[in-house]
């Protein structure tokens, strides 16, 4: 029975001995150099020549261009305070005149700050195109800024 003990003690230290090996891989070389971290570039993000300041270009060199008319200006002596993407509580476009009926829904668009002439000038827009020119007033209607969630 001692001998029957020592066969299955070598059995097993064979065994641990196979499964320590396997465990551990195969065996590592010198030249087998982990492989060089991956290098990430930054690539410029390329500019959207339809859009400056969030305002598309041609509705904005519209809205310059009636600034410097109204200013009696080149359009090149107009300056842009702000440009801006908002969404309007309706279809006034924060400009509401009286005696005049709106839209009653949220109206994506602009808001564009001007100075011609040393006068500042509030343009409100539309999506689609249309501006309004905005007369001063002691409680602007706001617009919000950015766009609503689709």
């Amino acid at each position: 029975m001692g001998s029957n003990a020592a066969r299955r003690a070598g059995a097993v230290l064979a065994l641990c001995s196979v499964v320590a090996a396997c465990a551990a891989g195969p065996p590592r070389h010198a030249t087998d150099a982990p492989p060089p971290p991956r290098v990430l570039e930054r690539v410029p993000a390329v500019p959207d020549v339809n859009v400056r300041g969030e305002v598309p270009a041609g509705l904005l060199d519209r809205i310059v261009h009636d600034a410097a008319h109204r200013a009696g200006v080149s359009d090149g002596d107009v300056t842009v305070l702000r440009a801006e993407a908002v969404t309007w509580p309706d279809g006034a476009l924060g400009c509401p005149r009286p005696g005049q009926v709106y839209t009653q829904a949220l109206v994506p668009g602009y808001r564009v700050a001007l100075e011609a002439a040393g006068n500042r000038l509030d343009y409100h827009a539309d999506d689609r195109g249309r501006f309004v020119l905005c007369a001063p007033s002691p409680n602007p209607q706001p617009g919000y800024p950015g766009r609503p969630p689709r």
